[in-house]
């Protein structure tokens, strides 16, 4: 028989076994952590692979910290892994964030040092590649609102307006399956209610919850800044907003350490919570107070990461001093085990890889820009050939002189023409590798480009911009989400590059039927949408210098070199003459006109009495091209035709 100490002993190893079991870990204590590399408040957090990710955010004085940190678990070490831009604007706070995979999407928010200007931007940051992407603009700038991901569809909604005085009860939606319609504004429907902004957003069954929050900001018309207690949950299978248990107390600013864990959603810190933690059962509906932090923080980093609590940085206790200092407390002796390494089932659906060189869908044009086919210049202005460092193949295309001057229409501006192959028609995207340049303060000079087809300017990309002073992929216009062309008619078709600002350098285009396709480095393999395009030969010689950037200048196109203006004069129509081998499909369209001159136009590559004469040169300038490729091809004229 057992005596008493055997049996309280007995008891103590059953209890401690059953704690364990449940998951609830004995009292504990805070324990100091490496600090972060820099002191950070109001960042942006996410979780990925039991590691921790923090975006942006202010260092003291409330000056941005435009970096991206990691905090690794197993090794216990913070480590700067990339850094942000003001000039480009993921440098941000007071953003929404999904993490979709790998992908972390930072929605909207403030560029730059308090105060900042409001976004529209959406900018996309792959956590295994460390490389950025622009993802789908809003339709208009937004910050300190929510972001949420459900059933694969991005959900930005609250915040302050553009200027950053009021809150707004905006709700959009990106479907990431539908990705060409774009964000699509829900409001009149599913309208935030009781509209306002630094709110704590989480998801729970594929119910949003936004908690708490402020009403009112820089300088609302009759309206104070206020913060409340409010809870209010939108339901996704219905598109209902509903009404929830208020928060233990009115608070804002904990976005960056509100998380779920275990169905339960956190709140850590805040204006008014300061030191709580405060726990939500979505089950229940109520709330409770979880721990106490050593120190009183405003929108600190918080994470549970293997059964551990871990709080970082945050403003001490006002936002203007922000601190590094990190701690963490056990609170569970049962934590979920890390997530396998493949990928998760949301990478089944159809998400563009970041930097990819290979598009989907079933068209892809990529093309030098000094492998034009045709080029006009007028008495002001011309595109000369350049060699710029960095660009895909030594050499890149620049108007010239950059006097600063601005060409609204493409009347009596210098062009570059392309004939490209088109196998299908409807909506195609395009892209331009482009340097610009930009004066003291980080404005864009130089950084716009005019787009057509077949000699007329495209609506949808009358004004590609935002090309900073590095080589950069934009696919940017001031009125559309994306540049685009409607393609009427598949087969051969001219692309039309007119200069807008003089000085802007363009190295390469991109053309994809693909609206996800976003290119990295100098893009894909050069290809004028055929299987059997072969670029021309480069043989460097000099050109005349233009006064322009200090550097030397080659032209590396010899077709285009023997072609003067006395050969294009005399030039005739021609027949393609195939050899044993199948006629290619870019030559059967050449044959049978797929390109169409517009006489009745006056302006243009093919407008007024030297329309046909310019057809047919450029028609001559691509046989010759395949002839170069394919030898056992030759050109027949006829003479009789003109």
């Amino acid at each position: 028989m057992l005596n008493l100490k055997s049996l309280l002993a007995a008891h103590a190893i059953i209890g401690s076994l059953l704690l364990g079991a449940t998951g609830i870990a004995s009292a504990q204590s805070w324990v100091d952590l490496p600090d972060m590399r820099e002191a950070r408040v109001e960042a942006t957090t996410v979780d990925y692979r039991n590691n921790i990710y923090v975006f942006n955010g202010f260092k003291p004085g409330i000056v941005i910290a435009n970096s991206v940190e990691k905090y690794d678990v197993a090794t216990r070490q913070w480590s700067i892994i990339s850094s942000t831009s003001t000039h480009d604007g993921n440098a941000v706070t007071h953003n929404g964030v999904v993490r979709i995979g790998a992908d972390v999407w930072i929605i909207g928010g403030r560029i730059g040092s308090h105060p900042g200007r409001v976004s529209d931007k959406v900018w996309i940051f792959n956590l295994d590649t460390g490389n950025w992407r622009r993802g789908p603009d809003l339709p208009t700038p937004g910050a300190a609102g929510g972001g949420a991901l459900v059933n694969n569809k991005v959900h930005w909604f609250g915040g302050i307006d553009a200027a950053a005085n009021c809150d707004v009860g905006r709700h959009l939606v990106h479907d990431l399956g539908s990705p060409a319609a774009g964000w699509i504004d829900i409001t009149s429907k599913a309208g935030m209610p009781s509209p306002r902004n630094h709110f704590s957003t989480a998801v729970v069954d594929g119910v949003i919850y936004a908690m708490g929050g402020q009403f009112g900001h820089d300088n609302c018309p009759g309206k104070n800044t206020q913060d409340t207690p409010l809870v209010h949950a939108f339901d996704t299978s219905n598109n209902k907003w509903s009404r929830k248990a208020d928060m233990p107390n009115k608070n804002s600013h904990s976005e960056p350490g509100t998380f779920v864990y275990k169905g339960d959603i956190y709140t850590v810190g805040g204006e008014n919570a300061k030191d709580k933690v405060w726990k939500y059962d979505p089950r229940s509906n109520s709330w409770s107070t979880f721990k106490t932090l050593k120190d009183k923080l405003v929108a600190p980093v918080a994470r549970i990461i293997d059964g551990h609590l871990i709080v970082a940085g945050g403003g001490a206790s006002i936002a203007q001093l922000s601190t590094n200092r990190v701690r963490s407390i056990l609170v569970d002796n049962n934590p979920p085990s890390l997530p396998p390494a493949s990928k998760p089932a949301h990478a089944l659906v159809a998400l563009p890889e970041p930097g990819s060189q290979t598009p989907a869908g079933s068209t892809l044009i990529a093309m030098e820009a000094e492998y034009f086919d045709t080029s006009s210049a007028t008495s002001t202005h011309q595109w000369v050939r350049t060699v710029l460092s960095n660009s895909s193949n030594d050499d890149a295309m620049i108007t010239t002189p950059d006097q600063g001057d601005l060409a609204e229409s493409t009347e009596k501006t210098p062009m570059l023409g392309y004939m490209v192959y088109f196998n299908h028609p409807g909506k195609h995207y395009v892209w331009v590798r482009g340097l610009g340049d930009s004066n003291e303060s980080n404005v864009g000079n130089s950084d716009s480009i005019q787009i057509g087809l077949n000699g007329t300017l495209a609506s949808t990309a009358f004004r590609v911009d935002q090309f900073p002073a590095e080589w950069s992929w934009s696919r940017h216009t001031p009125n559309n989400p994306v540049a685009s062309l409607n393609i009427v008619d598949s087969g051969v078709n001219m692309i039309n590059f007119w200069m807008r600002e003089d000085g802007l350098a363009i190295d390469k285009f991109i053309i994809t039927s693909d609206p996800d396709f976003v290119p990295a480095g100098v893009g894909p393999e050069l290809t004028d949408g055929t299987s059997s395009y072969v670029p021309p030969v480069r043989q460097s010689v000099a050109v005349a210098d233009t006064n322009q950037r200090d550097v030397d200048r080659t032209e590396s196109d010899p077709v285009t070199e023997e072609l003067t203006d006395s050969s294009i004069s005399n030039s005739t129509p021609f027949d393609v003459i195939q050899s044993d081998n199948a006629i290619p499909a870019i030559d059967e369209a050449i044959q049978q006109g797929s390109v169409v001159a517009n006489v009745a136009s006056s302006d243009g590559l093919f407008g007024g009495s030297t329309s046909i004469a310019a057809l047919f040169a450029i028609l001559f300038i691509r046989v010759v091209r395949l002839k170069v490729a394919r030898p056992n091809w030759r050109v027949t004229t006829h003479p009789g035709l003109v």
